[in-house]
């Protein structure tokens, strides 16, 4: 990985900075506080994005604004990645804004999670560090702040090896041991378990024998009483048999017996309907006579003269209604027409001046006009009189030509009721002669019906003792039913103490099945155990043994070269103990970093993180950080020689890029690129 530039927006006392950097040894210069750290802070947020209890969103973005960014341009393996984050205030909090990742030209928009996965697939870190708030390999192979590799140095010792452990990812070893361990109590307490389920066995096996007896002894009882039973079926068939014989003479008594009820129900109905009939006669009879007498002496006219008759009177009413009409109507116009004068007169008599030439109205002429409309209006009074007389005559003539008509159509309805009688006096005398026929075929039915009757009498006669064999024959079925189901509830018992006990047989068996696998499994459960706790437990603990062996071999060589070039002093050296501390001796005695001058722990601190990132990117080979590497301060408090060493250090680590933060003038004699960082009113500038 190499870095190319980086791009700040609103990030901490930068407004808008823009940084390159090219391969080689790059110093980040400037006075404290100028916001030297800034520039490492933002590169490692442009990378994994915020971390907790790190880099929050409060200490990156700029007070008084609402949004920040950060962008960064980087090459992996001959690859171009441009890689944009953003900050944003939202109510009280700062959060992280989607971002996007540009590859060869190629921009993919990406949330805050998906971003910081796809960098560590680009820098071939374990893809598990996705789901951490740090990443470890980062943070102590490219860029570790000073303070943390002090930290790292001088504090507990367990917690330095569990942070070496986390660092080459061989922590795993003892999660996979302390697994182990929970596993192979959980096997112990599943082993205890199924040995207790298993403790019964041999008395289940003792009862599968008894339940195999008892089996056995059911099934040759069930035989024994199986010609029993079929003995009592065979006598019941034989008595249904009988009692079917019985039944069926039984059944055509019973039809017989219907058919004698039949004749009585046909004879008495007959009878009724004889009855009903003959009353019949009597009403039709009466009716005849009183229609013979409404009609005797009648005479009846042609209808269609009667409706010609009508039709002509008809028509010479219509002609009077119209004549009626139109004289009402000539009435009406006369009366518009008197009106009509006389508001002209009455208005000429008023009038003095023309109402449109605006002229006085000459009197000769207003009489005139006056004159004239009185003719008019007499004129019209002569014919209104003529008029209203003619109108009298044609209402008198009206009236009589109303009676006519009305005359005429009672002529017509009672010549159509004379007809409807005479109608019905033929329907009536047809009707009469249709019952007198029915009287006749009943009385012969009714013989019939009697010499039936005696026939069915007779033949009844013949099952005179059918109830006595079919009591006898019931009698002798109910025993024979007695005697079977006697038989069949024994076989049931015997058949339900077959069943019970091939049931108790089966689940004894799936019992001892069972059993015995849970015995099977304990045993496997058992040697399971074993194998977890003296052969697989010491394995890996073998195993992490020596790899933290080979880690610590390289490692200690690595920290005993570097500090030996930063520290010359024949009485003075350093090596790891197997803890990765520090042992340091001076004059043949061991002394501890605490008691160290400052430039001492700086020496100590750096030949520390150098060794640590030479021996990380030798073992973990996916890692694609290892050209770069980037130190805050890593000379804080070292003499003139020692930042003379310095020089001849980083020139011997065969990286492709160096950053170094460092206020330090002399380090700017060692390095390619210079990068000024000044600070005026809170607000940071850069200067190359």
């Amino acid at each position: 990985m190499l870095i190319k530039k980086i791009v700040l927006h609103n990030i901490r006392s930068y407004n808008d900075a823009e940084i390159n950097f090219e391969p080689g040894k790059t110093l980040i210069s400037g006075d404290i506080g100028s916001g030297k750290s800034t520039i490492l802070l933002s590169i490692e947020f442009a990378l994994f994005g915020l971390i907790k209890g790190e880099i929050s969103g409060s200490i990156l973005l700029r007070h008084g604004v609402n949004q920040g960014s950060v962008e960064l341009h980087f090459e992996v393996e001959k690859k171009n990645f441009v890689v944009h984050r953003a900050l944003k205030r939202i109510s009280k909090s700062i959060e992280q804004d989607s971002g996007f990742l540009i590859i060869n030209g190629r921009k993919n928009d990406l949330t805050s999670t998906e971003l910081k996965a796809q960098i560590i697939d680009i820098l071939g870190y374990p893809a598990d560090l996705v789901a951490k708030s740090k990443s470890l390999l980062f943070r102590y192979t490219v860029y570790t702040p000073q303070e943390d590799m002090k930290q790292i140095l001088f504090g507990d010792k367990n917690e330095r090896l569990n942070i070496i452990r986390r660092i080459f990812g061989i922590d795993k070893y003892r999660r996979i041991k302390e697994n182990s361990e929970v596993y192979s109590k959980h096997v112990r307490e599943q082993w205890k378990e199924l040995n207790g389920r298993t403790l019964d066995l041999y008395e289940k096996k003792s009862n599968l024998k008894s339940f195999e007896t008892e089996l056995l002894a059911a099934k040759t009882s069930f035989r024994n009483n199986e010609p029993i039973v079929l003995s009592a079926k065979i006598l019941v068939e034989n008595t249904r048999s009988k009692i079917a014989d019985a039944e069926q003479s039984k059944k055509q008594l019973i039809a017989v017996q219907r058919n004698l009820d039949l004749c009585s129900i046909s004879g008495q109905h007959l009878i009724g309907e004889k009855t009903n009939l003959l009353n019949e006669i009597q009403r039709i009879s009466a009716r005849i006579k009183v229609i013979e007498s409404d009609i005797a002496g009648q005479i009846i006219e042609d209808s269609a003269l009667i409706k010609q008759e009508l039709s002509k009177q008809s028509v010479e009413l219509d002609s009077l209604e119209s004549e009626r009409i139109k004289i009402i109507t000539s009435n009406a116009k006369t009366e518009t027409i008197q009106k009509t004068s006389s508001e002209i007169i009455q208005k000429m008599n008023s009038l003095d001046v023309c109402p449109l030439c605006m002229q006085k109205v000459d009197s000769n002429h207003k009489q005139s006009i006056i004159s004239s409309e009185n003719s008019k209006i007499l004129s019209s009074k002569e014919n209104f009189i003529q008029s209203i007389n003619l109108q009298k005559e044609l209402v008198t003539k009206i009236s009589e030509k109303k009676i006519i008509i009305d005359s005429i159509k009672l002529k017509e309805k009672t010549v159509e009721i004379l007809k409807f009688k005479q109608q019905s006096l033929i329907d009536l005398n047809k009707q009469l002669n249709l019952v007198n026929g029915r009287i006749s075929a009943i009385e012969k039915e009714i013989t019939a019906i009697v010499e039936k009757k005696k026939a069915v009498e007779s033949e009844i006669l013949k099952y005179a003792s059918v109830d006595e064999h079919y009591a006898v024959a019931k009698k002798a079925l109910d025993e024979a039913l007695a005697k079977e189901k006697n038989a069949e509830i024994t076989q049931n018992v015997l058949k339900e103490k077959i069943t019970n006990a091939e049931n108790n047989k089966i689940l004894i068996e799936a019992e001892i099945k069972q059993k015995t696998e849970f015995l099977e499994k304990a045993n496997k459960l058992k040697r399971l155990n074993q194998w977890i706790q003296e052969l697989f437990c010491p394995l890996v603990d073998s195993i992490e043994k020596q790899v933290l062996a080979r880690i610590y071999g390289e490692f200690n060589e690595l920290f005993i070269k570097w500090f030996g070039l930063l520290v010359e002093d024949d009485f003075f050296s350093a090596r790891l103990d197997d803890s990765f501390t520090p042992v340091l001796q001076q004059n043949g005695f061991d002394t501890l970093p605490e008691n160290l001058s400052g430039g001492e722990k700086t020496a100590c601190a750096l030949a520390y993180r150098l060794a640590l990132n030479k021996a990380i990117n030798d073992i973990m080979s996916a890692v694609q950080t290892k050209d770069i590497l980037i130190l805050d301060e890593p000379t804080d408090g070292f003499s003139d020689a020692q930042l003379d060493k310095v020089g001849e250090v980083f020139d011997n680590l065969g990286l492709k890029q160096i950053v170094i933060v460092s206020h330090e003038r002399k380090v700017e004699n060692f390095v390619d690129k210079i990068i000024h960082i000044n600070k005026t009113s809170h607000s940071s500038a850069v200067n190359t």
